[in-house]
C-alpha cells in the first residue's frame, strides 16, 4: 500500500528524532503552557512575543501558527466590534421651534429672499 520495504519502516520507527522535531515538541509544550496559563487570551503573535522574551528564543511567526493549528490552539476575541449608531434612537431631532418643513411642490428648490 506505502511502497516501502518491511525493514525501511521499521529502521524509520527506530530511528532517533531530528533537531527540528525535538524544538518543535518542546516549543509545543511551551505553547500549550503559556496559553492555559494566560487563560486563552493570547493569540500566536503575542505568544510568539511572550516566548522571546521569556525564554530569550527567536522563532518565525508562521512557526507558531503552524504548531498553534496543529494543536487546536486559537485565541479568544476579547470584545466585538459595535455599530456607530445607537440603536432605539430616532435619527431625527426633535423640531421644537414648530417650522414646517414639508415641500410645496415636488422638486422644488427653496431659497431664501435674501439670497436672491
Amino acid at each position: 500500500m506505502l511502497k516501502v520495504s518491511r525493514s525501511g519502516y521499521y529502521r524509520y520507527l527506530s530511528a532517533p528524532k531530528s533537531n527540528r522535531c525535538l524544538e518543535n515538541e518542546w516549543l509545543s509544550e511551551i505553547i500549550k503552557k503559556e496559553f492555559h496559563a494566560l487563560k486563552g487570551i493570547y493569540g500566536s503573535r503575542r505568544i510568539k512575543i511572550l516566548i522571546e522574551r521569556k525564554y530569550g528564543k527567536y522563532y518565525n511567526l508562521k512557526r507558531i501558527k503552524r504548531l498553534m493549528r496543529k494543536l487546536g490552539i486559537t485565541s479568544s476575541i476579547r470584545r466585538k466590534r459595535k455599530g456607530c449608531t445607537k440603536s432605539g434612537y430616532s435619527n431625527y431631532e426633535e423640531n421644537v421651534l414648530g417650522r414646517d418643513f414639508t415641500a410645496k411642490a415636488p422638486d422644488l428648490y427653496l431659497c431664501h429672499s435674501s439670497f436672491q
